[in-house]
């Protein structure tokens, strides 16, 4: 069956610079000490381990403690790197994740040319050893979650002897081979369950692949549609899937763009990723000077996140007055910490949170006041940012900014994971296998007056999107965003979340 690190060895290529010459075996002893440190940084500085035991029911540390006894059967190294990568996986949080950057590696190492080289082969061992699990079959669907159900987003059809039984986009998935989504659904480390937080359930945007199956000589789809209920057959080594891209799922990578619409006056800045400090700014002040604009629309749907710096530079060169956007954010305050930080224990405030069991943080302030830039536009109204499931890190950050600032309106959905302000993830490496990861170090404890507010995942104008508008999103995304669902056209005739900032006044 096909598991998270499928993808996450991908990641590892820069590693394979080296050709394998020998296999890399640690001892018994050698596993149970590393295991033992990652889970103590685990412990020291994971911030989020009481939260997401209260909201979601678990036990994060109990989990990876009970996972501690498998090593006495692992039959050899690479199940060993197997298992501390589905604990990571555990804690749910994309940040929280192998370490593949080169320079990041090397410099945990201290650029030690044996522990590199070690590694290496190491990282070479594990993809090859671990191929034999991604037997089975896989699911291509692209399937969104809606109200406690899954939807087929994507165009998915299944040809067998020259006929092809397509099944609909927008229908609802009753069952796979008499197994619902939610019991196919692993621990995946690029795409980590999300949380409704009104039906308490965990969920997942499904990509195609991430639904497998044993092996097995056909699969019968249950699907419903118009109120009717279907049913679709694939034949193993006989049909053949068809299907659709499915970019539209993913954290878009092109450039987005700047436009005055004089229709509305509306500024619209189209920001697909937090990439570059001065992302857009002089497109900004360019379409933006001597204009008069009545709202500015920050549009950061499939936001991965990067750099809060770009969406900061943004403001200030639209803005007029400053913005306050200090919060308090908490660490674990253990040795560990306040060791990779470089802080000493006296310059901080040690805080309990009574909603979080009393759990002490070791707290510190979390950005400044925001000037506007001596060249600013000096716009002083609304500034919508248009969110949706996608967004994440420092997209997240902005939207969390909207809840804090009367000027910034933040307006479309939720994305059921844990955002918030923060820092960059810690880098460690294990002692033994040098396994490199990452933890995030903060937990914003700002504006928090219910539990599952310091997930900071709200939105202050919600959009619900339909199922027909989701399928509608899927089927004109266009790499060329101009072209695509990021278009005037597309905005103003086909989107309901821009036409909802069109209402308000």
């Amino acid at each position: 069956m096909k598991h998270f690190f499928t993808t996450l060895f991908l990641f590892a290529l820069p590693f394979h610079l080296f050709a394998q010459t020998e296999r890399v075996e640690l001892t018994k002893e050698q596993m149970y000490e590393d295991f033992d440190q990652f889970f103590s940084i685990i412990q020291d500085v994971n911030p989020h381990l009481t939260l997401r035991k209260k909201v979601t029911g678990v036990d994060i540390l109990s989990e990876i403690s009970r996972s501690r006894q498998k090593i006495d059967t692992i039959p050899n190294t690479s199940f060993f790197i197997k298992l501390l990568v589905e604990n990571l996986a555990l804690c749910n949080d994309m940040h929280n994740c192998f370490v593949y950057n080169k320079e990041t590696v090397f410099s945990l190492l201290n650029d030690d040319t044996i522990k590199i080289r070690k590694l290496k082969t190491l990282m070479n061992q594990v993809d090859t050893d671990l191929k034999e699990l991604f037997s089975g079959i896989h699911m291509p669907f692209f399937l969104d979650y809606f109200k406690g159900d899954y939807y087929n987003i994507g165009k998915v059809g299944i040809e067998t002897n020259g006929k092809t039984d397509t099944i609909p986009q927008g229908a609802k998935i009753v069952n796979i081979e008499g197994f619902i989504v939610d019991s196919l659904l692993t621990f995946d480390f690029n795409t980590p369950f999300r949380w409704d937080n009104r039906l308490k359930k965990k969920y997942r945007k499904v990509v195609a692949g991430e639904l497998p199956l044993s092996q097995r000589d056909s699969v019968i789809i249950e699907y419903e549609i118009n109120g009717e209920t279907k049913k679709a057959l694939y034949l193993n080594h006989i049909s053949k899937w068809q299907l659709s891209n499915g970019i539209y799922f993913s954290f878009t990578r092109k450039d987005g763009y700047v436009d005055y619409f004089d229709n509305d006056r509306i500024l619209y800045i189209r920001l697909p990723q937090m990439a570059n400090s001065d992302y857009y700014v002089d497109q900004i002040l360019e379409k933006g000077k001597d204009k008069k604009v009545e709202k500015v629309v920050i549009d950061i749907r499939q936001n991965g996140g990067g750099s809060d710096d770009v969406w900061r530079n943004i403001l200030s060169a639209i803005i007029k007055d400053s913005i306050d956007m200090r919060a308090d954010i908490g660490f674990k305050p253990t040795d560990l910490m306040f060791q990779k930080l470089e802080i000493s224990r006296d310059s901080v405030r040690i805080k309990k949170i009574q909603a979080l069991d009393n759990e002490e943080f070791a707290v510190v302030t979390w950005g400044k006041i925001l000037e506007p830039d001596k060249n600013s536009l000096h716009y002083d109204g609304k500034i919508y940012v248009l969110q949706d499931h996608f967004i994440f890190s420092a997209a997240g950050s902005l939207s969390n900014l909207a809840l804090m600032s009367d000027q910034i309106v933040s307006v479309g959905e939720t994305t059921g994971f844990l955002l918030g302000f923060g820092i960059a993830p810690i880098p460690f490496a294990l002692p033994n296998s040098y396994f490199a990861f990452q933890i995030e170090p903060v937990l914003d404890l700002s504006n928090a007056d219910s539990l599952y507010d310091y997930y900071h995942d709200k939105v202050e104008i919600p959009v619900e999107i339909s199922i027909e508008q989701r399928v509608k999103y899927f089927s004109n995304y266009r790499p060329d965003q101009q072209e695509g669902i990021y278009a005037k056209d597309f905005l103003y005739n086909h989107d309901p979340v821009f036409q909802k900032v069109l209402e308000l006044k």
